[in-house]
């Protein structure tokens, strides 16, 4: 079955075999009013036709700018580390009748004007990103975008690849739900790779 591992610097933090998941997720974040410069956040999923639900966080880092993140996507190969619950991580926080809870995630308008009314800690991001076939892209958020996200995306309906797309966007297509704006969008096969080195 399939392998996914993400390194940053060159140090592998987590390598997931998706044996027994319908989903595996590699995100990497930020906005312009987050302290932190940006996140890595690894999960996986399992959704059984009868039967409960099951989320694992794998690793969540903070990366500082730049720093290179790298997923690769292979065959089969080792594994390094452990899926944990959201209850494993937050002892006596949300338990798992919350956390499996369906999430509205429509944006209020009191949530978009404390959005709006925050201060913002850095003006911009800029990407670098090299592709599974070396191919080389560079772009950057606009004064006007908010935050952006770079997400590897694997599924049990295509196991023989995964998707990836780097997007950025602004306060009005959050709150209207239109379309981000793509830089780069690709997949990856067995054997491939993708890079990205996020700078301010």
């Amino acid at each position: 079955m399939a392998r996914i591992a993400v390194s940053i610097d060159g140090v592998t933090l987590v390598a997931i075999s998706c044996d027994g998941f319908d989903v595996v997720s590699v995100g990497i974040g930020g906005t312009r009013v987050d302290q932190e410069f940006a996140t890595v956040h690894v999960s996986s999923s399992r959704y059984p036709g009868n039967g409960e639900s099951t989320y694992l966080i794998w690793t969540e880092e903070v990366l500082s700018p730049g720093q290179t993140v790298t997923v690769t996507f292979a065959e089969a190969g080792p594994t390094l580390g452990t899926g944990k619950t959201i209850d494993e991580l937050h002892p006596g926080g949300a338990g798992s009748e919350e956390s499996n809870t369906e999430v509205d995630f429509k944006l209020s308008p009191a949530v978009m004007q404390e959005l709006r009314a925050k201060p913002k800690v850095r003006s911009s991001w800029r990407f670098a990103l090299c592709g599974p076939d070396d191919s080389r892209h560079k772009s950057q958020t606009t004064d006007a975008e908010h935050g952006f996200g770079f997400n590897v995306l694997w599924n049990v309906h295509r196991p023989d690849r995964a998707s990836f797309s780097l997007h950025s966007y602004d306060l009005d297509s959050l709150e209207q739900r239109t379309p981000m704006r793509d830089h780069v969008r690709g997949k990856l096969e067995y054997g491939k790779a993708v890079e990205l080195v996020v700078a301010d």
